[in-house]
């Protein structure tokens, strides 16, 4: 079985998290983007920039926790668009005030886990069979990885099969599920990262 939500509408334009190390507020961003996709047709580019400063909980480009993230839009009543409070901090490097104005374009009413979380030890029986049929029947997952070494930062295109720690502690970076492919001759999953759109493939 496969699916790719890119193709069906539910994924807004690759984002580019630059100097800040905020992927978690990306991977979290974008989970809402597409949920809200899912419920109700439309797809809204969001403000990451909104969690990224507002979001006291967590260390905004020193890095963070989309579960946390997603409590903070549930508590604070919504999230912005992009366009009115747009991203600066990739360019930038730094966190920067919360200059939220209260006004929402989407809602947070509560999250559900795809597969059981893993938050400590060797995290080695992590339910992929789940997550992929999470992934067909309710649309895109964000999750994170163990993108250590320099795997991640050389690769260019194909299926990314090196071997990696699956403990929690090696998880270092949040991204966008998308998609996968159980029945090509290599299974693969997709995945979105927020590193422009000159890093890997379409």
């Amino acid at each position: 079985s496969s699916v790719d939500w890119r193709t069906k509408g539910a994924v807004s334009k690759v984002k580019d998290q630059g100097d800040c190390g905020s992927c978690w507020a990306f991977s979290a961003t974008e989970e809402i983007e597409s949920q809200l996709f899912m419920k109700t047709g439309q797809l809204k580019t969001l403000s990451t920039q909104q969690i990224i400063s507002c979001d006291k909980q967590d260390q905004g480009c020193d890095g963070g926790d989309t579960v946390t993230a997603y409590h903070y839009v549930q508590k604070a009543g919504g999230i912005d668009s992009a366009s009115d409070y747009p991203d600066k901090s990739h360019n930038t490097g730094k966190t920067g005030r919360c200059s939220w104005d209260h006004k929402e374009s989407a809602h947070v009413t509560g999250f559900s886990y795809a597969t059981k979380p893993c938050n400590k030890g060797a995290c080695r029986f992590q339910d992929e069979k789940k997550l992929a049929a999470a992934t067909a029947q309710y649309g895109p997952v964000s999750v994170c990885v163990n993108a250590g070494g320099n795997g991640w930062q050389m690769y260019k295109r194909g299926v990314y099969s090196r071997r990696c720690s699956p403990a929690a502690t090696e998880l270092d970076h949040c991204v966008q599920l998308v998609g996968f492919n159980a029945a090509a001759s290599q299974p693969y999953w997709i995945l979105r990262n927020s590193w422009n759109t000159d890093w890997g493939e379409d």
